[in-house]
């Protein structure tokens, strides 16, 4: 949790290959999750890295006030895949969900 809100991606990248629980909460309150310190700390980078492990997006998950910026620029992308994969499940586009698939294995 405290790579996730203070550490670098790099760092997070290595733990959680080493196979820390990316689902984790802090003690006595289950709102408390590693992305979510990520997102709250505006480390954009964590958040990606924590996205890319397949860690579900934080509660109070809003692109709108996030500045536009070089630090943004891989979330925003991965948000954007993350939804049309999703929609391409919901409306069974079977196409779309294998070139996502194979684009991010």
């Amino acid at each position: 949790m405290f790579a996730a809100e203070k550490g670098r991606p790099e760092t997070l990248k290595f733990l959680i290959y080493c196979g820390i629980d990316i689902l984790c909460h802090r003690r006595g309150n289950e709102k408390v999750t590693a992305i979510k310190l990520a997102w709250d700390k505006e480390r954009y980078e964590n958040v990606c890295v924590l996205l890319d492990a397949d860690c579900p997006f934080p509660d109070e998950f809003d692109l709108g006030g996030v500045e536009k910026s070089e630090n943004t620029a891989a979330l925003l992308k991965q948000v954007e895949g993350r939804r049309s994969f999703h929609q391409a499940i919901k409306d069974g586009l079977q196409t779309d969900m294998k070139a996502f698939i194979k684009s991010h294995p």
